[in-house]
């Protein structure tokens, strides 16, 4: 596989910003109304959880709220891979409804909620080590919710299909995520900071500045969109280079896990 590699084409970075910004001017409103409502439920289920624990003990308490954040977790895993996948049909030449966008990522709402969970363990337990590993496992897993989505593998070679594209490619993503992470870490953080340093939409909810209401919750819904189009532009990238972009490597090939940046 390394001499099929060698011959691919880069990874274009600013090609891919480019696709960032034609997918965000094209769908906007769509995308906006999209994540609205995937922020207005979760915001909903917190205040339920909220309800439920007033004045409970502490073990009711943390099992509530490990509840609440396993729905906030599906309700967010399922309209971002909804987006996802209507963004990814667009760039390949055709437009997946929204009904069946939803469809599909119900249907693998499971998986991609392991998938999730299992790449926030292992990058966690990589940057406990240092920082660097889990800098790797960010870049190496960068599209490996987008390959379930699209080509529906098992969890396992989801893994290797993202480690597999991602190849030869990994330290100019890294450089990508970099210029991306520090746009949105700027716009989050001006909007916290005019919300009065509150990430808390319930308590923002509680103030009496309309602005500030909607203030934080209106970044995160744009926040929403910008990642849905950040990680179909990458992953369409990807494809779009990769020296067999119709195919899957064989299981056995490569290690999914622990490897440099371009190992």
């Amino acid at each position: 596989m390394s001499e099929s590699v060698a011959v691919r084409s880069r990874f274009d970075i600013w090609r891919t910003i480019v696709t960032i910004l034609v997918l965000l001017q094209q769908n906007f409103l769509a995308l906006l109304l999209v994540f609205a409502v995937d922020q207005i439920v979760c915001t909903v289920l917190s205040a339920a959880s909220d309800a439920v624990t007033a004045g409970v003990g502490q073990n009711f308490h943390r099992l509530v709220g490990f509840v609440d954040s396993l729905l906030e977790t599906m309700v967010e895993v399922l309209f971002g891979a909804a987006a996802v996948s209507v963004l990814i049909g667009q760039l390949a030449g055709h437009r997946l409804a929204w009904r069946a966008a939803f469809q599909n990522a119900f249907a693998a709402l499971p998986a991609l909620v392991v998938i999730n969970v299992m790449a926030a363990i292992g990058i966690g337990l990589a940057s406990l080590l240092l920082i660097v590993p889990g800098l790797m496992l960010i870049v190496r897993w960068a599209v490996v919710g987008s390959v379930r989505i699209v080509e529906g593998p098992g969890m396992e070679r989801a893994f290797r299909r993202s480690a597999y594209l991602t190849h030869g490619h990994r330290w100019r993503l890294f450089g990508l995520f970099v210029m991306l992470g520090a746009a949105v870490g700027c716009v989050m953080g001006l909007a916290i900071v005019l919300a009065g340093g509150s990430d808390n939409f319930a308590t923002l909810l509680a103030s009496k500045s309309m602005v500030l209401q909607l203030l934080y919750p209106a970044a995160s819904v744009v926040l929403g969109a910008g990642t849905a189009a950040w990680g179909a532009s990458i992953y369409h990238e990807l494809v779009r280079i990769s020296d067999d972009p119709a195919d899957h490597p064989p299981v056995s090939e490569g290690n999914p896990w622990f490897v440099g940046f371009d190992a």
